[in-house]
């Protein structure tokens, strides 16, 4: 079962900002970016 659009979902509500794309990556040494400026995640 995959829970990952209902995260999401969840999150854009505690936020107010919808995302407009989200992707899995393979981190090795960082988890995770945001560029609040594009409005994206890395």
């Amino acid at each position: 079962m995959n829970k990952l659009p209902d995260a999401i979902q969840k999150c854009e509500q505690i936020v107010g900002v919808p995302a407009s794309e989200w992707k899995i990556k393979i981190m090795r040494t960082k988890w995770g970016t945001c560029n609040i400026e594009k409005k994206e995640s890395g």
